[in-house]
């Protein structure tokens, strides 16, 4: 069950049961994916020093959770959806250039493909599509 905080994110009056569940799930989605921003901030800042390879995923942090905040407060979800979407995207891809390429990253742009994946779980087929090109012109 959904704690009573987490199902009042952002929540408006007027809002159907899918809009409610669309704004616990963004928000559990972002919440854990800036819980394991830190996780991997503190991974990198150990392996490659603190520079910028470990500021990108405490900046993917800061990002998303100002994003939930600014979401919450204007009563908004929309805005956090773009925000983890967009951020889950290119910060990989940003990390794999700062590390040095593809092979010497471990592959950390596979991360990247749950942009994609999570506009599908907002957004229909044909609206996740830019977001599916987005990925593979990083790729390329």
């Amino acid at each position: 069950m959904v704690s009573a905080a987490v199902s009042r994110f952002a929540s408006k009056p007027g809002d159907t049961q899918v809009i409610r569940s669309e704004k616990v799930a963004i928000f559990l989605v972002a919440a854990s994916c800036s819980v394991a921003g830190i996780l991997w901030a503190v991974s990198y800042g150990v392996i490659f020093g603190w520079g910028l390879t470990a500021f990108l995923p405490l900046a993917f942090t800061i990002i998303v959770g100002s994003s939930l905040a600014i979401a919450h407060l204007t009563k908004n979800h929309v805005i956090a959806i773009y925000v983890q979407i967009l951020s889950i995207t290119l910060i990989p891809a940003l990390i794999q250039w700062s590390i040095g390429g593809l092979f010497d990253s471990g592959i950390v742009l596979a991360w990247a493909v749950l942009g994609p994946l999570g506009a599908l779980m907002f957004f229909s087929p044909r609206k996740s599509t830019p977001w599916f090109l987005l990925y593979f012109i990083i790729l390329s």
